[in-house]
């Protein structure tokens, strides 16, 4: 369908001002498909909800691929749908998609849809995308949204021209400090799409040629997690980037995980069962493989060690392991981290994606690598401005479990997940697989061409970059966060600007002559009357947070201390069943950490089959706890109102000013927000907690539990092997403590989650009160006896104060008039 692109396209910016901006929406009822394009998703809704996956497939035959579904990729892909993540997006720069935006001032916020610099420096000119049809990116919303910055601007410019003092702790003092926070205002909410196979894809999402390398000593393109995040506003350079080591304990895991890896290909049955057939060329191959690996990150990481030797790695006699063990992690204290490290992270800077490679390989290869637990990339980019994070993320088939591990448990923490195919007839057959298993039954599916986009966008050649389908992927990904754009930018505007403007005018209204004044007994009261309040909700959120608890006690620990007999003997037989097995399948089993497959035996997972009954039963226990979430929040909130429009009230009936009896309003819109969001993280960390305890991924607990049972197992050889690897499993499921270890588990991630949940509500309602007892402060001052001095400075700054009142209403009333009843409108 063709489209008059000319009327609404923005005129190329100027080299002084570069613009960030889409060149159209897209209307709800126009297919905006180009030729030899990929169907877009279907305007005018978000094409993603809850727990969404989504798969690309590749039209480009070459470079890496994902490959199959193995039943790891397949736990992940099942995390990433049951989970809920962070989301955010603002622009609000252009008072209109269609008007020529080179003549306008760039505003500093990153929502706006101006930026200090464009790094893509290719001809193509991904400014010029259509927007989806999203109510947030619609003219009226940004228009409001930029008017809003821009009030926020002035007010900010009014004060600081003030002679008034404004030396710290002062009313003004702190007035100021809010009103330029707000001026450059930037979403805090950010959703984060983790993907899995070509590296090239990042590249070509963010326009940015080679900023994502490929290439290390694994068998991933990708050894660390990879995070690609819009720069901040004062960032001056082109590309920042910020690494953070593993912690002490992940540490010791991972020297744990590379030495397992390395011995494993010299256990002593290892090389006789190449000789008899017992053990598959294709497990040694991988065995070797592994080894390989782990010797080069052990080797780079600790060569400079003197008594640092191979053989001593390779000595399978008793306490060697652990010898060897503890020598390792006492070494990784004396590691030299690179210039500028400090507590757990290193900074810098690169003007280029070559150097940004060149400094971030260091930690991807070679002596930093396995101790580094992720990396962020800081740069300027049109997928990121939208509120988007970009993972690229390393193989579910890496060589280490450790990194297996954490791969997963980023991948549960996230909402979206795009994966990388190689042929475009795949998208039917993934549509078709994966209809049963996704929310609303659509999986969202994208054939793009990295190799024709990189090409096209380099030549400018605009119908090619088109057909790639890249265009169209990115559009998708702006759509993931406009609801929660809206919202987020939706509370800038109608609360926090909206307190900002009435604690300004109360402040202008007050001394030296203010036109309210009211006795002590009325001060006294009223402030009586906000700590009272303050005690009262923060009684019901404490209330709340032990409720919670006693429903977690009830519905989940109590009932596993109940039935953790009844698991264990469940899981009992399930272990007896094995010992019926060839012994040469007893030991892949157990050199595979319970989870290995086989063409007689077909896929079985040991973990899985332990916890069955635990996980059937608990199943109901968690659907019970999981819609205790929203009862919490819900019965939060309304006790928050009640106290609050109590509150509210008493003003009133106190004849205080309308400023600050109706200002209340807003602050239980702000708390309303907040608490929103943080019920959102809240109800994704339970379901994790669940996951955890659930599902038999590598960072579940049953595994954990299983782990070292499997290792000794498969360090046994001679005679008597096979009956001595079944004692060490079936000792370990049998013990008394399998599953009581999995319930402190589960209770030690409870508590401290629900700790921390409900102190950020806590802390929201003291600003909100230490807020309103500032603008009560401020409304209730009355004169007082002064010196002729102050006084006469005093009369110095009458003018001014009447000056600004003058200017916030007139502020206020364009607020009401050009921002707030255009943002209504809009839900």
């Amino acid at each position: 369908m063709e489209s008059n692109t000319n009327a609404s396209r923005l005129s190329p910016p100027s080299t002084e001002s570069p613009i960030f901006r889409f060149g159209q929406t897209a209307p709800p009822d126009q297919d905006t498909t180009e030729a030899g394009a990929t169907s877009p998703t279907p305007p005018g809704r978000l094409p993603v909800q809850n727990g969404a996956l989504n798969r690309i497939s590749e039209t480009s035959n070459s470079g890496r691929k994902a490959g199959g579904l193995s039943p790891d990729l397949a736990g992940g892909l099942d995390a990433t749908a049951s989970l809920p993540s962070l989301p955010t997006f603002s622009l609000s720069h252009t008072p209109s998609w269609g008007r020529n935006l080179g003549q306008h001032v760039r505003s500093t916020s990153d929502v706006s849809v101006a930026s200090i610099d464009e790094v893509a420096s290719v001809s193509y000119d991904v400014r010029d995308e259509i927007a989806p049809s999203e109510p947030f990116f619609t003219p009226a919303f940004q228009n409001a949204l930029q008017a809003g910055l821009g009030i926020a601007k002035e007010v900010a410019k009014t004060i600081e021209s003030l002679d008034d003092d404004s030396s710290p702790g002062t009313d003004i003092d702190r007035l100021l400090k809010d009103t330029r926070n707000l001026s450059h205002f930037q979403n805090s909410d950010t959703r984060t799409i983790a993907v899995l196979g070509k590296s090239s894809l990042i590249n070509s999402l963010l326009n940015f040629p080679d900023i994502a390398k490929t290439g290390d000593i694994g068998t991933a393109c990708t050894s660390v997690v990879t995070e690609y995040r819009q720069k901040p506003q004062d960032q001056v350079a082109p590309v920042v980037i910020e690494v953070e080591y593993l912690s002490s304990t992940e540490i010791e895991e991972m020297i744990k995980e590379l030495l397992w890896n390395f011995r494993q290909i010299y256990l002593p049955w290892v090389e006789k069962g190449i000789n008899d057939g017992t053990v598959h060329d294709r497990d040694y191959i991988r065995w070797q493989r592994e080894s390989e690996v782990a010797w080069s990150a052990l080797e780079v990481a600790f060569r400079n060690q003197r008594s640092f030797r191979k053989d001593s790695l390779t000595d399978m006699s008793d306490g060697a392991l652990e010898k060897a063990t503890e020598q390792l992690i006492s070494w990784t204290k004396d590691i030299a981290w690179p210039d500028g490290a400090e507590a757990g992270l290193w900074r810098s800077t690169a003007n280029t994606a070559d150097e940004c490679c060149e400094k971030t390989s260091t930690f991807m290869q070679d002596r930093y690598w396995p101790f580094t637990k992720i990396i962020r990339v800081y740069l300027n980019a049109q997928v990121l401005k939208t509120g988007l994070i970009l993972a690229d993320l390393p193989g579910l088939q890496d060589t280490n479990l450790a990194r297996v591990k954490a791969t997963q448990t980023y991948l549960m923490k996230r909402e979206i997940l795009l994966i990388n195919a190689r042929n475009s007839h795949v998208k039917e057959g993934l549509q078709a697989a994966y209809a049963s298993k996704i929310p609303g039954g659509r999986l969202e599916v994208f054939c793009v061409s990295n190799k024709m986009y990189q090409g096209a966008s380099r030549k400018g050649k605009v119908e090619a970059v088109q057909a790639s389908g890249i265009p169209q992927l990115r559009r998708f990904c702006h759509s993931i966060t406009a609801r929660i754009r809206l919202l987020e930018s939706k509370n800038f505007l109608e609360a926090s600007l909206s307190n900002l403007l009435g604690s300004i005018e109360l402040w202008a209204n007050t001394a030296p002559e203010p036109q309210h004044t009211y006795n002590e007994e009325t001060a006294i009261s009223i402030h009586t009357a906000v700590e009272d309040t303050k005690k009262k909700i923060l009684e019901t959120i404490r209330d709340s947070r032990e409720n919670f608890k006693d429903s977690h006690r009830e519905f989940v620990l109590q009932y596993a201390e109940k039935r953790n007999g009844e698991w264990e003997n469940a899981a009992s037989k399930k272990g007896c069943e094995w010992h019926w097995w060839h012994w040469s399948q007893y030991n892949a089993w157990c050199l595979n950490n319970g989870d290995h497959y086989t063409v007689k035996r077909g896929r079985v997972n040991w973990n899985s089959e332990l916890i069955w009954k635990m996980r059937t039963e608990l199943e109901l226990q968690w659907d019970m706890l999981e819609e205790e979430v929203p009862s919490i929040f819900k019965e939060i909130l309304q006790s928050i109102n009640r106290e609050l429009l109590s509150l509210q009230s008493l003003m009133r009936n106190a004849g205080l000013v309308t400023t600050l009896v109706e200002g209340i309003d807003a602050r239980i819109q702000d708390i309303e927000y907040s608490f929103g969001r943080v019920e959102r993280e809240f109800s994704q960390q339970v379901k994790l907690i669940r996951r955890n305890a659930s599902v038999p991924n590598g960072s579940s607990y049953i595994v954990q539990e299983m782990l070292p049972a499997y290792r000794a197992a498969s360090s046994e050889y001679g005679t008597g092997k096979a009956s001595r690897q079944q004692a060490h499993v079936q000792s370990r499921i049998e013990d008394g403590t399998l599953f009581p270890n999995i319930t402190v588990k589960i209770s030690s991630a409870m508590s401290f989650l629900i700790k921390i949940t409900f102190r950020q509500l806590e802390i929201k309602i003291d600003q909100v009160v230490l807020s309103i007892t500032n603008d009560v402060t401020m409304a209730l001052k009355s004169n007082r006896t002064r010196s002729r001095t102050a006084y006469e400075n005093d009369l110095a700054t009458k003018r001014q104060k009447a000056e600004l009142l003058k200017k916030v209403r007139t502020l206020k009333k364009r607020h009401e008039e050009s921002v707030l009843k255009v943002v209504e409108a809009f839900t």
